[in-house]
């Protein structure tokens, strides 16, 4: 019985902790506010990224500790980091 109840409160404990995590979206735009398709934005020191579509948009999945950097690239521009300090309630937008 013992072992039934620990596997069910692991279970439960990766359940809850899947929840931890939350969704960053945004746009990334030039100066001339032109979307930049392709621009790989990545979260500093993990492997969490999303390349930006057509429109410039991306969406990515974001650690549930704040603060984090995000690091924006894309070839012929020069590289970004944009500092995370809370999530915000509207799409992020970086130019």
């Amino acid at each position: 019985m013992k072992q039934i109840l620990q596997l069910l409160i692991t279970i439960i404990f990766l359940g809850n902790s899947a929840f931890a995590e939350s969704v960053l979206e945004g746009t990334v735009k030039n100066g001339n506010a032109e979307p930049l398709q392709g621009a790989v934005v990545v979260i500093k020191g993990s492997s969490a990224f999303s390349v930006a579509d057509s429109n410039g948009h991306f969406s990515l999945k974001t650690p549930a500790k704040l603060p984090f950097t995000l690091i924006v690239s894309l070839v012929g521009h020069q590289r970004q980091e944009v500092k995370i300090e809370e999530l915000p309630a509207a799409p992020l937008k970086i130019t």
